[in-house]
């Protein structure tokens, strides 16, 4: 429980927190792993050139990362019991962004032309790859945490001097 949130507004806070980051994250993570696979195909089917395909391939990029900078400056604003301000939740959600796609550029890289899930899983494969990247995700957003740790220390020990 918060030091200064009543526990009827943490609860809030935290119902509100799952039900805005259910449908963001897991449609990030498709958006950027997935789509090339399915822009081969939309390719393949609608006689796309080749300038079609970069966009597509700079778009996912471009909404995926819009989204989760947006939902991770939220959530580093909202989540600390003493709200910092809006400036400096920035640069945390700028790593998590920055971690999240190139993460998921190499592990769409990794999947689609290294590993053969298939082969080793069968048809738990995709859900291997799926938890595999909900890790990665996971580890961004905490490797954000500490940062929004560390330059709060370092804020305070310049305001002690």
């Amino acid at each position: 429980m918060g030091r200064g949130r009543s526990v009827w507004r943490s609860r809030g806070e935290s119902i509100g927190i799952v039900v805005v980051a259910g449908p963001v994250v897991p449609a990030s993570g498709p958006a950027v792993v997935l789509t090339p696979a399915v822009a081969l195909g939309l390719a393949r089917l609608y006689d796309l050139s080749a300038d079609g395909l970069r966009a597509w391939g700079v778009g996912r990029f471009v909404v995926a990362g819009g989204a989760l900078f947006l939902f991770s400056a939220a959530l580093y604003r909202v989540l600390p019991d003493a709200r910092p301000r809006l400036r400096t939740t920035l640069p945390r959600a700028a790593l998590v962004v920055a971690l999240f796609l190139v993460g998921s550029g190499l592990f769409s890289v990794y999947v689609s032309r290294v590993a053969d899930y298939a082969a080793l899983y069968g048809g738990l494969g995709v859900v291997v790859v799926t938890l595999t990247f909900f890790y990665a995700i996971g580890a961004a957003f905490i490797l954000g945490g500490l940062l929004n740790a560390a330059m709060r220390t370092d804020q305070a020990r310049m305001r002690a001097r």
